[in-house]
C-alpha cells in the first residue's frame, strides 16, 4: 500500500518522514489507523541505512523532543535547613515548529522525575504533539537499539495515556533530536549566568524562576524568523497540538 521506494527517495533529498506519513496514511482507508511511529519503524526496517533529515520544518503540532542538558554547572538550591547545596538536572522540551521551549530542573533523571517533567511540558504547552522524540536512556527503554529499541512499559503507558507516539533517538546521536540540543545550549548561555548569581530555597522556587525565564525567552525576538517562538506558537501550533487527557 506503501510506495516505500518513493518514500525512500524523498527522504534522500531531504524530505522530512514525518511530512509522508501525513501525506500518504489519510489517502489509504487501509494506514487509518497506522501512528508515525508505526511508519518509522517500517521504514527503518527496509531502509536502516539510510539518514533521515530531522532539520525540516515539521508541521504545527507533530512533533517535540525531549531531553535532559548534559551539563548545567550552577543549577541548583541551597538546602534552607542544612546548609547543604543541591545540584539538580535541567529537563527541556520544545515543540520544533515554533520552537517553544519548555524547561524544569529535577532532582534526578529516574523514570518519576523525566514523566512528571514531560507531563508538566504538555500542559505548559496547552496540548499534546503527535510524536515525542526522547533519548535511547533507561527510562524510557528496556532495551537499547539503533533502529527497534524496546519500550520500557512504563513509557508506554505514558504516551497512550497522553495519545502522543513515542520517539527514541539512537544512541549517541544528537542529530535526532536537533532541535532539543540547539534549544540546550542556546538557553543555558543566556540564562545560566542570571541562575548562578541567585540563590534559591528550594526547587519549587529555582523552578519558578526557570519558568519566568523560559517565558521571557520564548517572547524574545528570533532574527533569523523576525519573530518570537510565541508569536509563532499561537499563529499556527496551539490549535494544532492534541487535547490533554481529562485525568493527569
Amino acid at each position: 500500500a506503501v510506495d516505500w521506494v518513493a518514500a525512500r527517495g524523498a527522504t534522500e533529498k531531504g524530505e522530512a518522514l514525518s511530512h509522508l506519513w501525513e501525506e500518504v496514511v489519510p489517502t489509504k482507508v487501509e494506514l487509518k489507523d497506522v501512528t508515525y511511529n508505526s511508519f518509522w519503524r517500517e521504514y527503518r526496517r527496509r531502509y536502516p541505512e539510510v539518514p533521515l533529515n530531522l532539520h525540516q520544518v515539521h508541521p504545527p503540532g507533530q512533533r517535540c523532543e525531549a531531553d535532559y542538558k548534559g551539563d548545567a554547572h550552577g543549577l541548583g538550591y541551597t538546602d534552607p535547613v542544612s546548609g547543604a547545596y543541591i545540584p539538580c538536572r535541567l529537563f527541556t522540551a520544545i515543540l520544533c515548529f515554533s520552537q517553544l521551549g519548555y524547561v524544569e530542573a529535577t532532582h534526578t533523571e529516574q523514570q518519576t522525575d523525566v514523566f512528571t517533567a514531560l507531563g508538566n511540558a504538555y500542559v505548559a504547552f496547552g496540548g499534546v504533539p503527535h510524536t515525542t522524540v526522547v533519548d535511547n536512556a533507561k527510562t524510557g527503554v528496556t532495551k537499547a537499539h539503533r533502529y527497534d529499541p524496546d519500550l520500557a512499559p512504563e513509557f508506554q503507558r505514558f504516551c497512550e495515556h497522553f495519545g502522543t507516539a513515542p520517539i527514541i533517538a539512537r544512541p549517541r546521536k544528537p542529530t535526532d533530536k536537533p532541535f532539543v540540543e540547539n534549544l540546550h545550549g542556546v538557553f543555558w548561555r543566556w540564562v545560566g549566568p542570571k541562575i548562578r548569581r541567585r540563590t534559591f530555597r528550594s526547587l519549587g522556587e529555582l523552578n519558578i524562576a526557570l519558568r519566568e525565564y523560559m517565558a521571557e525567552f520564548n517572547s524574545r525576538l528570533q532574527r533569523k524568523y523576525g519573530t518570537s517562538r510565541r508569536i509563532k506558537y499561537e499563529g499556527g501550533e496551539r490549535e494544532q497540538l492534541l487535547p490533554l487527557p481529562a485525568t493527569s
